[in-house]
């Protein structure tokens, strides 16, 4: 993964004068909202990988050891790290499932 999400976030620490020109404005809208959209692709692609990794690492540990072992290994928030895997591992379809007609 990109370890600079959304390119170059130099963007940000400008300072906006005015005088400033429409174009550079404009310029710069379109700088951030490019930006914006790679950190959204990244940190989506992130969630994926890590859920898919956590439906994996499931049932290969013994029964009562989840949440022990994600406090341990993962460094996150139990009940976080299940709220995550939790839709997809449920039988029932969700809402967005619903909609994408799955």
């Amino acid at each position: 993964m990109n370890p600079n999400p959304g390119g170059d976030l130099e963007i940000f620490a400008k300072k906006i004068n005015g005088k400033a020109t429409l174009e550079e404005l404009t310029e710069r809208v379109c700088e951030a909202h490019k930006a914006a959209q790679g950190a959204a692709a990244n940190a989506l692609a992130a969630i994926f990988a890590a859920g898919e990794a956590l439906i994996a690492a499931r049932p290969r540990l013994a029964a009562g050891s989840w949440q022990r072992w994600l406090r341990t290994n993962c460094f996150r928030g139990a009940l976080a790290a299940g709220d995550a895997a939790r839709p997809r591992l449920s039988p029932k379809p969700s809402a967005l499932d619903a909609r994408r007609g799955a």
